[in-house]
């Protein structure tokens, strides 16, 4: 072996094991190779948070953690992936406002009882000649359908509203500082989107009455296959194989309820609620089904009498 060809070989190896410098504060890291080494030893070591055990998740995490000033293992802690989209833990994000050096203060506190136990979130922007101040109730917190949820809600409650008022808060205050990115305790309550790949969801909604009874129209049973010597079959011989009377009485009440619905609600609203039931389609639905959607729905639309009305 040549001395150039040692000297080659020295330097590959002194590359492949070249180590992450570490700085008081922890590692440095200065590559995007140092940051999938480190990213590979979070996931080896069982740090890795729940939703990023893959290394690239946690490199992705990193460089976002490092965008908005948390360091490396300050990132792998405090930012969430949910529903495939990161995320800061409130208490990270509090953090960062006041380390910015652009809050002037920010106050915290409790008001009121019952149903009008409210959150209070304020702070003062440096330079700002107004406060931003935010609250969070627990009458939006059942308005938003979060009261009593299974879960931070029926442990920690007063702390969910707390998060709520300062997420409102601090986004609106500090988005230089914040970067966009929404809280974990926030995503947490947040439907994962719907994969429309292939899917009903794909299919255009109806447009016209006319597409809507052709969707919602029972379809014939498929025609049995007549014996060989059977003779030629005319126009009415496979009626008897279609669904019976009663199906499509059904199906045409089915319509009936749709169309008064888009008139009350509009199309798009109806699918909303459709979406809410469980369903992407009328066609997936019972009867029994859309009457008692359609008495939620005209329930809750009705108009309400004034006092003094009759």
């Amino acid at each position: 072996m040549t001395t150039n060809e040692t000297n080659d070989n020295s330097q590959s190896q002194s590359k492949a094991v070249a180590q992450i410098a570490m700085g008081e504060r922890g590692v440095e890291l200065r590559t995007i190779d140092e940051l999938y080494r480190f990213a590979m030893a979070v996931t080896r070591s069982g740090f890795a948070p729940k939703g990023m055990e893959k290394p690239e998740s946690i490199l992705v995490a990193v460089e976002m953690g490092l965008e908005i000033g948390l360091r490396p293992m300050q990132a792998v802690q405090n930012i969430a992936v949910i529903n495939g989209r990161p995320s800061v833990w409130g208490d990270a994000a509090i953090g960062l406002v006041r380390s910015s050096g652009l809050c002037a203060s920010l106050n915290e506190w409790f008001e009121g009882e019952g149903d009008t136990l409210t959150a209070v979130c304020e702070t003062q922007r440096a330079g700002s000649p107004i406060a931003t101040r935010q609250t969070f109730s627990v009458n939006d917190a059942k308005r938003a359908g979060l009261w009593a949820k299974a879960g931070p809600w029926t442990q920690y409650p007063k702390r969910m509203l707390q998060m709520r008022a300062r997420a409102f808060a601090l986004r609106d205050a500090y988005p230089d500082v914040l970067k966009g990115l929404s809280f974990a305790e926030e995503a947490q309550d947040t439907p994962a989107p719907i994969d429309v790949t292939n899917s009903v969801a794909a299919a255009a909604p109806p447009r016209t009455r006319d597409e809507l009874k052709a969707r919602l129209a029972p379809p014939p049973e498929p025609l049995q296959d007549a014996p060989q010597d059977a003779p030629p079959a005319d126009d009415g011989a496979h009626a008897d194989l279609f669904e019976p009377d009663e199906f499509a009485a059904a199906a045409a009440e089915k319509v009936a309820i749709a169309e008064r619905l888009v008139e009350s609600v509009g199309n798009d609203a109806l699918l909303e609620v459709m979406r809410d039931f469980g369903y992407e389609s009328v066609e997936e639905m019972t009867l029994e089904q859309m009457r008692d959607m359609a008495g939620r729905i005209e329930a809750v639309s009705k108009p309400r009498n004034k006092k003094g009305d009759k």
